[in-house]
């Protein structure tokens, strides 16, 4: 475990706007609030950045932009829009991937999650420093850096400093070193000269100023799910008594039904999941988690993209 939790962590944040300095930000970590306290911040600072474009516009350019993640055949209903529009996420993407090879310490870059939508301008800085770990992506509009640990059993966050803001961190070199794979240094390259990006960042000199996981559940027969990359886990609180061989879980193309029979209501999903999935990659486990158990179902995305939904119907 990488130390203690702290009471408060330090990130950083990276305005699109290059004139703007880069800050050193502080925020204040609950206990029982690690995951959110960042999150519910960095929502509340999108929620100000208006679009330089119409309400219609970026409804237009939404839909747009929800159809190309979608199967072909599937439709964006009038619902499903409107709550696109009326969320407002925060995109999380890995520049160092947490394992055992960093004491499961992950580095996160946080994005507004509809900036395309928004037509935000391109953050050359933030782009840079993605593509100086391994990971070239386009990012729009201020995007944050923060520092988490997190294994199967805990989360909580860590100080991330202004300093470390440089393609000379030690933590840049790890990252480009683990993201390699996924990544080639010439894909890098040509990425980087078509956004019109500087690989060679250096500390900023300013003065110092989330599909994040949900929370286990705690009620039994209650299940809550998150999302990362391309991969969703959904956890379901069971009886401590729970073996696999009470679990039916039907894991198809784009449904999902999942039964547990030691639960006061055995039918805890039956419906169709928000986007198809490779089913033969898809699992369950269970384990005991104090003095109840946890069934863990994970689902591989067939394509990458943020889900608004588990289920549809």
């Amino acid at each position: 475990m990488a130390g203690s939790k702290l009471k408060s962590f330090k990130f950083v944040y990276i305005p699109c706007d290059s004139a703007q300095p880069v800050e050193e930000w502080e925020q204040e970590q609950p206990e029982g609030q690690e995951v959110e306290c960042l999150t519910h911040r960095l929502q509340e600072h999108y929620r100000t950045v208006a679009s330089p474009q119409s309400s219609e516009d970026v409804k237009t350019a939404l839909s747009q932009q929800l159809k190309s993640q979608l199967s072909e055949g599937q439709k964006i209903s009038d619902d499903m829009l409107t709550a696109a529009l009326n969320m407002q996420l925060v995109e999380s993407a890995a520049l160092l991937p947490g394992g055992p090879h960093s004491q499961f310490v992950h580095v996160n870059m946080y994005c507004d999650d509809k900036g395309q939508a928004k037509q935000l301008p391109t953050n050359s800085r933030a782009i840079g420093l993605s593509a100086a770990c391994g990971v070239p992506r386009h990012v729009y509009g201020d995007c944050f850096v923060g520092r988490v640990f997190e294994d199967h059993d805990d989360f909580y966050r860590l100080n991330f400093l202004l300093k470390e803001v440089s393609s000379d961190a030690q933590w840049v070199q790890e990252a480009a070193k683990w993201n390699q794979a996924k990544a080639t240094d010439t894909h890098a390259q040509e990425f980087m000269q078509s956004v019109g990006a500087n690989p060679h960042l250096s500390a900023p000199k300013a003065e110092p100023a989330a599909d994040v996981p949900s929370k286990d559940p705690t009620e039994i027969g209650k299940y809550e799910w998150n999302q990362a990359g391309e991969e969703v886990n959904i956890i379901v609180a069971c009886p401590k008594g729970t073996k696999a061989k009470n679990v039916k879980c039907n894991i198809g193309k784009n449904k999902i039904k999942l039964e547990i029979d030691t639960l006061e209501t055995p039918l805890v999903l039956d419906g169709q999941l928000f986007q198809e999935v490779e089913r033969e990659e898809c699992n369950w486990t269970i384990e005991d988690s104090g003095d109840k158990r946890l069934l863990t179902v994970n689902l591989i995305k067939e394509k990458e993209m943020r889900w608004l939904m588990l289920i549809r119907s």
